[in-house]
């Protein structure tokens, strides 16, 4: 048996026990049924929806392909709106890995009962309870492709990772306009959309509020990508348009009030802080407190493994209440947007987007909420970039559209990555990081790559495997 104490003090920890365990025990659901994961499958932090994609899971010896989902707890799974969003419908384990957490069953959005077993149930007795990182080098990808082959390759994969940010904005679109007509009296998200819901695609970020919430979101998704991306999410989702507009109305500074809730919510604000600054940040989050009705993280939902002091969780929260206050106060999805009203340059129309950026996060503001021209690029290629592609796409601007494709597909970019850097060294393509799309190509083989070195092929044609889509 495990010892009692920490399993794990987040998503990444958990994720790594998962991954990183060599057995993992058969363990017993409620109704004393014998649960087995076969194969946890993969994980894409690009794909809204569960954790973990294509897990193999039996059940008292029967098979299933489906999701697996992870929490800190089981009540997360109704607090985090997954019991009403049916692209949880085909999760077939939940696993929460707090370690008082109890065996039980929680509820898709279809009705159908799926096992909550904790994490500690599955881990041996001699788990690791650290991240585990993977040291093995990545399995060929290219080939013996020439180098013109190759940049066609990445061009391709850099567009196709394009294009599914994009849609991935459109859908988030749909869900806050579904939303908005379907309070929820918990503050959980409780949607089904119908099939021939906004049929009209002009609809989706014809709003306002919409397309300011949808911006706002992936900006702060962007900023804490890759290791922190789901607590910004939830941050962003949280403190989000409505809020920002009722701490608009008031008498205080729409970016300081911003970033003492985002502080505060994070569960990143000490007590009793000993800078001065931040004795600032707490006491406006003391008063504004009793009015935020929102999600509250804690320290430990945040990952700080390896992170350099400029990509601490803080140094992006105080740039992403600049960039939140850009959007909801200074119109900085409008001044981008203008951008592409008229011909011109692409690679200069791009590299005044930066600047745009880097600048939104410099006014009066101290070196902590500022973020360079690398952090910017990682900003346009994720968020603001698709964003515009969506808004354009969604109106049937097909000028503009043009135009935004093409600032993406000449822009030169500073940003940097370490598995951007490595395949592009194995490609013999070194110069394909400067470009913003053959960086986000090189970025799409290595999750391909990465995908395809955990996937057997034999989990496909597996016959005793049948897909758990439907009520139990």
């Amino acid at each position: 048996m495990r010892k009692s104490g920490p399993i794990a003090r987040n998503e990444r920890e958990a994720y790594a026990l998962l991954e990183g365990a060599r057995t993992l025990r058969a363990a017993r659901g409620a109704r004393d049924e014998l649960v087995e994961i076969r194969d946890a499958g993969f994980r894409d932090d690009d794909l809204e929806g569960p954790d973990y994609h294509e897990a193999r899971v039996s059940v008292n010896g029967i098979a299933y392909v489906g999701a697996i989902e992870v929490d800190r707890r089981r009540e997360d799974w109704r607090a985090h709106g997954h019991a009403g969003n049916p692209r949880y419908n085909d999760v077939v384990l939940h696993i929460p890995f707090d370690p008082r957490a109890t065996v039980g069953y929680v509820r898709a959005a279809s009705g159908r009962t799926i096992p909550s077993i904790p994490l500690g149930a599955f881990l041996p007795a001699n788990a690791a309870s650290a991240p585990i990182e993977d040291p093995s080098p990545l399995p060929d990808y290219f080939g013996t492709f020439d180098a013109e082959e190759k940049t066609d390759r990445l061009e391709r994969l850099g567009a196709t990772r394009f294009l599914r940010k994009r849609d991935r904005i459109l859908e988030r679109a749909k869900e806050l306009l579904y939303r908005r007509d379907l309070p929820s009296p918990d503050g959980a998200t409780q949607f089904q959309l119908p099939l021939d819901a906004f049929s009209n695609v002009g609809d989706l970020l014809a709003s306002q509020d919409v397309r300011r919430q949808t911006l706002y979101e992936f900006i702060f998704e962007a900023l804490g990508y890759p290791e922190n991306a789901s607590p910004t999410r939830a941050l962003a989702r949280s403190v989000d348009y409505r809020y920002i507009r009722k701490i608009a109305g008031s008498s205080r500074r729409l970016d300081e009030a911003l970033e003492a809730t985002l502080f505060g919510a994070s569960g990143l604000l000490p007590r009793h802080p000993s800078e001065e600054r931040t004795r600032a940040i707490r006491e406006r989050w003391d008063a504004l407190s009793p009015a935020y009705w929102g999600t509250r993280l804690r320290q430990e939902d945040w990952r700080r493994f390896r992170a350099r002091p400029a990509n601490s969780p803080e140094r992006r929260l105080a740039a992403g209440a600049r960039l939140g206050a850009g959007i909801f106060l200074r119109l900085f999805a409008e001044r981008t947007a203008t951008t592409f009203d008229r011909a011109g340059n692409d690679r200069r129309r791009y590299a005044t987007l930066r600047r745009m950026t880097v600048a939104e996060t410099s006014r009066d503001a101290e070196d902590v909420g500022r973020i360079g021209e690398g952090r910017a690029d990682e900003l346009l290629m994720n968020a603001i970039l698709p964003f515009h592609a969506a808004r354009f796409w969604a109106a049937g601007d097909e000028t503009r559209l043009r135009r935004v494709f093409g600032a993406f597909a000449s822009g030169r970019i500073r940003a940097s990555n370490a598995l951007v850097d490595r395949v592009a060294r194995e490609a013999g393509l070194p110069e394909a990081t400067r470009s913003a799309l053959l960086y986000q190509g090189l970025l799409e083989a290595a999750r391909f790559r990465t995908r395809a070195a955990r996937r057997p092929a034999l989990m496909v044609r597996d016959r005793a495997i049948s897909y758990c889509l439907k009520a139990s």
